[in-house]
């Protein structure tokens, strides 16, 4: 297929030229017209469908074999056609765009492409098939779902920003030593009629930063000041300050000792000066290093 132009930039208003003459159809050279008779009537809607479109397309040829009906071509090659059809709509005869790409005669592919359809013409449709009013509605309808949602989403941000603002203010209150016993003394009363444990949760929340404190510290150590001990059936090995030693079953030294303290809980548990289990034969040991070798000092 020969290619069509598209028009450069982003079109934001055509200006529609009304009152077009047959004259004025005839002196555009892109425009082939019939030998019409003295008595031959001009459709004016026909006539200012061609002229208008017939000046936004110059390098398009349309062929008028009559006032019912117009070729537009690209070269050779037919692009579209305006064809006056009866509108059950409108109830009586009107000129009828078809302005879809017709498959090449040297390819005969079948192929129709939409995209490059005469953009014009498609313009110019609502001026001769006027939107009715379930159109305008639809077309008016279909951006209130996005605004909504636009909104609603600004609104939820807004709800969540003020509740951290709230429960910032909150915490800041009951966690202040100024204003602690007065907060549980409120959890007291208010707190335990809505089955609010806020005593409870507030020792957790200490408990849980402190763990989450030691595990910071254990990760970013281990295997430097947190030493590694894992027992195997060839002894004991430890990685302690990125060294590693082995030690006879019997051997280990006391420096590790804090390891046997961590064989009494269970798997995945962390204890402040002691270290953490992994599991019955690793552990990670807090170091006691008044006790340690001279090799390791």
């Amino acid at each position: 297929m020969s290619e069509v132009k598209k028009p450069a930039g982003k079109r934001t208003r055509f200006n529609l030229i009304h009152d077009v003459s047959w004259a004025m159809c005839k002196a555009l050279p892109n425009v082939k017209t019939y030998d019409e008779s003295p008595s031959q009537r001009h459709d004016a809607v026909m006539m200012e469908i061609v002229f208008n479109a017939a000046l936004e397309h110059r390098n398009w040829t349309f062929k008028m074999s009559s006032m019912n009906t117009v070729g537009i071509y690209n070269g050779e090659e037919e692009l579209g056609s305006i064809e006056r059809q009866y509108s059950r709509r409108v109830g009586e005869n009107m000129p009828h765009l078809s302005a879809d790409r017709i498959p090449s005669t040297r390819g005969r592919s079948g192929t129709f492409s939409h995209k490059e359809a005469a953009p014009i013409l498609r313009k110019m449709r609502e001026y001769v098939y006027p939107l009715t009013d379930d159109e305008i509605m639809d077309a008016a309808i279909s951006s209130v779902p996005g605004a909504i949602g636009t909104k609603k989403y600004h609104a939820d941000r807004a709800m969540i920003h003020a509740q951290e603002e709230m429960s910032t203010a909150a915490v800041a209150f009951a966690l202040d030593p100024m204003f602690k016993e007065q907060f549980l003394q409120y959890e007291a009363t208010f707190g335990v009629a809505l089955k609010r444990d806020t005593a409870k949760a507030m020792r957790e929340q200490e408990e849980a930063e402190e763990q989450s404190a030691l595990l910071a510290k254990m990760h970013k150590e281990v295997g430097k000041e947190y030493a590694v001990v894992v027992q195997t059936a060839r002894g004991w090995y430890a990685k302690y300050k990125n060294e590693i030693t082995k030690f006879a079953a019997d051997e280990l030294p006391e420096m590790f000792g804090a390891m046997n303290a961590l064989k009494l809980v269970n798997d995945g548990i962390a204890v402040p000066d002691l270290g953490m289990k992994i599991n019955s034969k690793t552990f990670v040991v807090a170091v006691t290093t008044s006790q340690a070798p001279e090799s390791y000092n």
